[in-house]
């Protein structure tokens, strides 16, 4: 959940954090003409954080009725300091035909 700067943004806000993610998940989407509803499958990497369950909303605001498959795994640490989350976001982007 970081800026244009790699600065953590929203630290000890796991719900924005995931909503941060995502959105820069739907940037990069959209530079190959797709966007969230291309995702077929995250895979989020979490401290145990009791706002956790709150970052279903987030998906639901995002994805509407059609989510994902989704894995959560909780874990002990994560690379960068302040980061509550962690996100990896598989897509199906079909290639454009000649």
């Amino acid at each position: 959940a970081t800026d244009d700067d790699g600065e953590l943004l929203h630290p000890g806000d796991i719900v924005e954090q995931t909503r941060v993610i995502f959105r820069k998940i739907e940037r990069i989407l959209q530079q190959v003409g797709a966007g969230l509803d291309s995702i077929v499958e995250t895979t989020e990497f979490f401290l145990p954080d009791p706002n956790y369950g709150r970052t279903a909303k987030v998906r639901r605001e995002l994805f509407g009725t059609k989510f994902p498959a989704a894995t959560g795994i909780p874990v002990t640490s994560l690379i960068r300091p302040g980061a509550l989350i962690e996100i990896k976001a598989v897509a199906y982007v079909p290639r454009a035909r000649a």
